[in-house]
């Protein structure tokens, strides 16, 4: 929660005027919204003019104290994302305090970042019991992290990344008799985890990748 707070160090007292929220600057494009804002304050306010694209939903466009108003948003049919400053100002008599409350409401075309992608290939491999290395070509526009349950399996000391690297994959040779298997796992925030699966074959089976 930011505060406003004007000291008027001729005078005893100070304007005091707060905004919760403080801005909406990520009002969808599609459809109509409508945003209240909370007043804080110990004195009289009033709201600035608005733009032509949102209206005050009440008639309350000011009050004296804390107090309440509301904006009705119209969806935003172009392309582009537009930006208003809608000014509060404080009012004790003697003076003035302005705060800016700041919108911005996405256009058709740019409603938000661009959703994150994540893949992987191969999603699966079968490796033999001697222990090889591999790649896994990774493809993504975002940050993502790489991690591995088993320890006989080697990541070259990667954990992250970011875009579209190859990730090279060792597997330690597998001196039993059984064979076994460990997931390395991708994540990235906002996509679902990808996984592949290594299994590898132990040492009295067959060796054939």
């Amino acid at each position: 929660m930011n505060n406003f707070k004007k000291q008027l160090y001729r005078r005893q007292e100070s304007i005091e005027l707060t905004l919760i929220p403080v801005s909406a600057n990520q009002i969808e494009a599609t459809l109509p919204d409508d945003i209240i804002i909370q007043v804080r304050s110990n004195t009289n306010w009033s709201v600035g003019a608005t733009a032509d694209w949102f209206s005050f939903r009440t008639n309350t466009q000011s009050g004296n104290g804390d107090g309440v108003f509301s904006l009705n948003i119209e969806s935003n049919d172009t392309s582009s994302s537009r930006n208003y400053q809608l000014y509060v100002t404080a009012n004790d008599g003697v003076d003035t305090f302005t705060v800016v409350f700041s919108m911005t409401q996405f256009g058709q075309a740019d409603d938000g970042p661009d959703p994150g992608t994540l893949s992987i290939l191969p999603t699966a491999r079968l490796t033999t019991s001697a222990g090889e290395t591999y790649g896994i070509s990774v493809t993504s526009n975002t940050s993502w992290t790489v991690s591995k349950d088993r320890t006989w399996i080697d990541l070259g000391g990667v954990t992250s990344g970011n875009g579209s690297p190859t990730i090279d994959v060792t597997t330690s040779p597998n001196g039993g008799d059984s064979d076994r298997s460990g997931t390395i796992t991708f994540t990235a925030v906002g996509i679902e985890p990808v996984k592949h699966e290594v299994s590898q074959k132990g040492s009295s089976g067959d060796n054939q990748p």
